[in-house]
């Protein structure tokens, strides 16, 4: 579906969500890549990082692709790959809100830097990565951020992180990961 919008440098290709709308785990991306955009219909995840995250880190957390809702932050794909702004996250926020109300998941996985911050706030990845946060927004909802696939992809020091964090995943599905400790005194 091709919308308009008033942002440069930013597909007009809808990315829409995928998979079942009843799933408890939502995988939440950045935002779609070329092959995201231009494929028939658009799909998240279906590129190297989505191929990734199917065939190496979904397993490791026992779930498969047909199990789990798969979206971005943005749904839109940013010509040459570049990072989504805040205003257009802001501008598209409806999507993810939309598909969250629908979907009403029980675990929320951001995957990478934006997605983490749209959760959880001015975080920093490092610090919270593979750790299970709960948040006013969502207070009935396990938030566990990871290291985005494609990030190993880039580095492949990061693929023992990326491994880590959906073996932490499936901790959490088994209900033997501790939640974070709030800080009574940030």
């Amino acid at each position: 579906m091709q919308i308009d919008h008033p942002f440069d440098g930013l597909s007009h290709t809808l990315v829409p969500a995928s998979g079942p709308i009843n799933s408890k785990y939502l995988f939440v991306g950045e935002s779609p890549g070329f092959e995201e955009d231009q494929a028939v219909p658009p799909r998240p995840f279906i590129g190297k990082s989505g191929q990734e995250f199917d065939r190496l880190y979904l397993p490791m957390a026992l779930l498969r692709r047909r199990e789990v809702r798969v979206t971005n932050v943005l749904p839109f794909h940013p010509i040459n790959n570049r990072n989504p702004t805040v205003d257009e996250i802001k501008f598209f926020n409806h999507f993810l809100q939309d598909d969250i109300a629908a979907s009403k998941p029980e675990f929320i996985i951001p995957m990478g830097y934006f997605a983490t911050r749209y959760f959880l706030g001015d975080v920093d990845l490092g610090n919270t990565h593979g750790m299970l946060h709960r948040n006013k927004r969502y207070p009935n909802v396990a938030i566990i951020p990871t290291y985005h696939p494609a990030a190993g992809l880039h580095n492949t020091d990061t693929q023992a992180l990326i491994a880590y964090d959906f073996q932490q995943i499936r901790l959490a599905l088994e209900g033997k990961l501790p939640e974070r400790p709030v800080d009574q005194f940030p």
